[in-house]
């Protein structure tokens, strides 16, 4: 499984964070590049809080948020990522999941 060190996942953090803003700055709403964005940015955030545990509280409405708007624009696209679903499911909001189950979707 290829893993991205932990200076290129706060690259693609802030590259997508940046990115957004940019986004919304041009008025693009909700296009499937947003979806795109918030979809890379919700995966940035889950494989930190998946690597350091102590950060999932902290991290977590912002991984639900990012899933869930992500899941809105994209579900149905057929060029939407084919874990969509899944995360969505896992590490969206109501998920009733024990924390550790909800990572191991990060591993497949």
């Amino acid at each position: 499984m290829y893993q991205l060190s932990e200076s290129r996942l706060s690259l693609k953090e802030s590259l997508c964070r940046g990115t957004l803003r940019t986004v919304a700055a041009l008025g693009v709403g909700d296009a499937h590049l947003r979806g795109l964005l918030l979809y890379h940015l919700h995966g940035a955030l889950a494989e930190r809080a998946r690597r350091i545990p102590d950060l999932y509280e902290e991290l977590k409405s912002e991984i639900e948020s990012t899933i869930e708007q992500a899941y809105n624009i994209l579900q149905g696209d057929i060029s939407a990522p084919p874990d969509l679903e899944l995360r969505h499911q896992y590490l969206g909001p109501g998920c009733d999941k024990p924390h550790e189950e909800r990572f191991f979707i990060l591993s497949i």
